[in-house]
């Protein structure tokens, strides 16, 4: 039985990744404007290997309209998960300098995620 719950899981995974199931985002999306072109990819969850190979593209001085061709995502979706990467980072202890140069942003852009991070949890805390 274990075996079998492996084998499912596996399929799942092969499916999900290389038939590119549409996320409900993404469904809701095309119902709204069925004319309009969207990525494959959006809405969907970012793995790590996708953020491993996002910094890989930066580090390489990959232009964001590119990445985004290349992972089937917006650019708004692939700034987002530069400023999500970079404030991860930045709650590891990693220095700016290290994070400034894996996500090219500057010290200043680092800052201001930083905070506006930190205002949306605090928001959270004072609403729950």
């Amino acid at each position: 039985m274990y075996k079998n719950s492996i084998k499912y899981f596996d399929i799942k995974v092969f499916i999900f990744k290389y038939i590119k199931m549409e996320s409900g985002m993404l469904k809701m999306i095309k119902l709204q404007n069925p004319d309009k072109e969207y990525p494959s990819a959006l809405g969907m969850k970012w793995t790590n290997d996708e953020e491993n190979q996002l910094l890989e593209e930066l580090l390489d001085n990959l232009s964001i309209h590119d990445i985004s061709i290349k992972h089937n995502r917006t650019i708004g979706g692939i700034t987002s998960r530069i400023e999500h990467i970079a404030y991860k980072m930045y709650t590891s202890n990693i220095s700016i300098t290290e994070i400034s140069n894996k996500t090219k942003l500057n010290n200043k852009q680092i800052m201001y995620i930083v905070n506006k991070k930190k205002k949306i949890i605090k928001r959270q805390m004072i609403l729950s």
